[in-house]
C-alpha cells in the first residue's frame, strides 16, 4: 500500500495542487465541509486523556458459546472500562469537530479544538501497538470515527504547519495496520465476513477520503463487497442471522458502516449501492423492518430475539442513526414508527451527528 508523503500531504491540506489531484484524483466526504479558512490556535479545549500505545481488548462473551451471543457480564463490564478513556476521547473530538461544521466554520475554537485534540493523539502515535484481534475491532470504530471528524476540520489552518500533517499520517498508519491485519487473516474465516470485517471497511475508506488516499478507499469499498454480497435475496447477512438472540442488533450493526461506506463511495463517483444487485440497499432495508418486526429475523435464526426497546420505549439511538444519512438518500426506506422522536440523533462511531452533517 502506498504511504502518503508527509509533505505531499501538507501540500494537498493546504490546498496545493498534488500528483494525485493533477491526475484528477479528489476525494470527497459525503457532506458539505466547510471551506478552507485560517483560525487561531486553539484555546479553552476539553481535556485529552492519556494516550494509550498498546491495546489488549478481551472478548465479552462467553467462552464456548459460538453464536457469540451470551455477554459474560463481568468480561463486559472489564472491556467497558478498558475502552472508555478511547471512546471518550473520540466522542469529544466528534462533538468539537460538529459543532465547527454545523456553524459553517464561524465556531473556529470548536474546529481548533478537534485538530488540537487529535494532534495529542497524533504525536504519540495512540493505539498503534494491538496485541489481539479483538483490539483490531474496537480500533476499527475509533478510526471511522476520527476520519470523518478529520474530514470535517482539515481545512481549517491553525496557525501549525504539521499539525494536519501529523494527524493525518497517523489515521493513514493506522487504517494501513487495520488492512493488513485483515489481510493476515485466513480468507474463508467468519470475521473476514461478518460486521468487523463492515467495521473495518469503512475505518479504511473513510481514512482514505480524509487523506485523499484512493488505495484505501478502494480497499474499503471491496472490502464492503466482501460482506454485502452474501446477503440473501431478503437482505439477511448469514453471520448476522448465526447470532441468536442477537441477530437483529447485529444486522444493524452490520448495516451501519456498509450505508455510510456506500455514501463515501457515492460522493467519490463509485456505485457500493448497486453491487451484487443491491445488496447494501437490501441489507439496510432488512435491518431497519426488524426494529419493529422482527419476525423475518426470527424465522431465519430461528430464535427469539432480544427487545430493541426498554420497558419505557426508548432504545440506543446510536444504533440507528445510520438510518438518517440512509433516508436523505433513499427516501422511501423503512424507518421505524417512532424515529422522528428519536432526533437528534448521535453516532459516536460515526462521527457524531452524522445525519445532521449530511442533511444541513
Amino acid at each position: 500500500m502506498m504511504k502518503l508523503n508527509g509533505i505531499l500531504l501538507a501540500a494537498l491540506l493546504a490546498g496545493a495542487a498534488t500528483s494525485a489531484m493533477a491526475q484528477g484524483v479528489r476525494l470527497s466526504p459525503p457532506f458539505r465541509t466547510v471551506p478552507p479558512q485560517a483560525g487561531a490556535p486553539a484555546g479553552n479545549c476539553p481535556a485529552v486523556p492519556p494516550a494509550p500505545i498498546s491495546l489488549h481488548v478481551d472478548s465479552p462473551y462467553k467462552k464456548g458459546d459460538p453464536t457469540f451471543s451470551h455477554l459474560d457480564l463481568q468480561a463486559e463490564a472489564a472491556v467497558d472500562a478498558l475502552v472508555k478513556p478511547i471512546r471518550d476521547f473520540y466522542v469529544a473530538v466528534d462533538v468539537q469537530a460538529g459543532r465547527y461544521t454545523m456553524s459553517n466554520g464561524a465556531n473556529e475554537a470548536a474546529g481548533a479544538c478537534a485538530l488540537a485534540m487529535m494532534d495529542s493523539w497524533a504525536s504519540q502515535n495512540a493505539v498503534s501497538q494491538l496485541t489481539n484481534h479483538d483490539a483490531h475491532l474496537f480500533r476499527a470504530n475509533m478510526i471511522s470515527a476520527l476520519a470523518i471528524d478529520f474530514m470535517q476540520v482539515r481545512g481549517l489552518n491553525t496557525g501549525d504547519p504539521d499539525q494536519r500533517r501529523r494527524i493525518a499520517n497517523w489515521l493513514h498508519s493506522l487504517a494501513e495496520d487495520s488492512l493488513e491485519h485483515w489481510r493476515s487473516l485466513p480468507p474463508d474465516s467468519m470475521v473476514n465476513h461478518n460486521n468487523h470485517r463492515a467495521w473495518a471497511a469503512l475505518a479504511t475508506a473513510a481514512t482514505g477520503v480524509a487523506t485523499n488516499d484512493p488505495s484505501l478507499l478502494r480497499w474499503g469499498v471491496e472490502s464492503a463487497k466482501v460482506v454485502a454480497c452474501e446477503a440473501d435475496g431478503d437482505g439477511a447477512l448469514p453471520r448476522e442471522i448465526g447470532r441468536a438472540a442477537r441477530a437483529r442488533l447485529y444486522s444493524l450493526y452490520a448495516a451501519e458502516p456498509l450505508v455510510i461506506t456506500a455514501e463515501l463511495a457515492a460522493a467519490n463517483g463509485q456505485d457500493l449501492y448497486g453491487a451484487c444487485n443491491g445488496a447494501v440497499r437490501r441489507i439496510a432495508d432488512f435491518a431497519l423492518r426488524a426494529v419493529d418486526d422482527p419476525s423475518q429475523v426470527e424465522a431465519k435464526s430461528g430464535v427469539r430475539q432480544e427487545s430493541f426497546y426498554k420497558p419505557d420505549g426508548s432504545f440506543n439511538k446510536a444504533q440507528i442513526a445510520w438510518a438518517e444519512v440512509y433516508h436523505h438518500r433513499f427516501p422511501d426506506a423503512p424507518l421505524p414508527a417512532n424515529f422522528a422522536a428519536g432526533k437528534p440523533y448521535f453516532a459516536p462511531d460515526l462521527g457524531g451527528g452524522i445525519g445532521a452533517l449530511v442533511n444541513r
